[in-house]
């Protein structure tokens, strides 16, 4: 009876130094969850902040793109009034003068 209390008190103690390594070990692991979801939070908060800077560019594109459909309208007006002078047609200088004249108000406008 001495030899089997014996042997499960020795069982007993290796269960708790069992029991004690694995809690040591749940330790160390969630220290590492821990520090793994702060790196995802950081890398989450980048991505989101590198898709808002990536949203500002394309508006930054689209607006690039407008000024220059301007610049192309308002060439093509002025090419026209070159061609008008150049031919000497007044009547349709007039026209051209009249609707560059409109347009640019339009243009400031749309800039308010």
């Amino acid at each position: 009876l001495e030899a089997k209390c014996s042997f499960l008190e020795e069982q007993a103690t290796n269960a708790n130094q069992e029991v004690q390594r694995l809690r040591g070990y749940c330790v160390e692991k969630d220290d590492k969850v821990s520090h793994v979801q702060k790196e995802l939070k950081e890398a989450e908060e980048g991505l989101s902040a590198c898709r808002k800077e990536i949203e500002a560019l394309k508006a930054k594109e689209e607006e690039g793109r407008q000024i220059i459909d301007r610049y192309q309208t308002e060439v093509k007006s002025l090419r026209a009034e070159i061609d008008a002078i150049a031919q000497g047609d007044a009547e349709k200088l007039s026209t051209l003068s009249v609707r560059r004249t409109e347009d640019q108000r339009k243009e400031i406008e749309s800039m308010r």
